[in-house]
């Protein structure tokens, strides 16, 4: 399956089916998660992107016993960031900036931009 069919196949469910566990391991595993979002970026579907985005969160507390404190703190904060990068490349700034906030009052994760202290 091409990395495109994975994506497809994704967000063809509906919203409110919930990832298994296999399928989630496989999209958050180093590989596929580094070609989803690099082909997300090069066809500019940053929509697609932050629903997968949304949907990955959603899937991450729904493994939470899987994936073990440390890797669920990881995952949200990957989430997180890839959720804001989407948001910031789609230029929807009144969005990013309450998602922003969210983040920054609801959770206890730093998540400076790259390349800051």
């Amino acid at each position: 399956m091409t990395i495109e069919e994975w994506l497809t196949q994704l967000l063809s469910r509906p919203a409110t089916e919930p990832l298994d566990w296999e399928t989630f391991r496989i999209t958050m595993s180093d590989p596929t998660w580094k070609s989803l979002w690099r082909d997300i970026d090069a066809a500019e579907a940053y929509d697609d992107g932050l629903e997968l985005g949304l949907r990955l969160l959603q899937a991450t507390q729904q493994h939470r016993i899987h994936l073990g404190e440390r890797g669920y703190q990881a995952n949200q904060i990957l989430l997180y960031r890839s959720i804001l990068s989407m948001l910031d490349k789609a230029d929807r700034w009144d969005v990013y900036l309450a998602a922003w906030e969210t983040i920054r009052t609801q959770t206890s994760h730093c998540l400076p931009g790259r390349g800051t202290l």
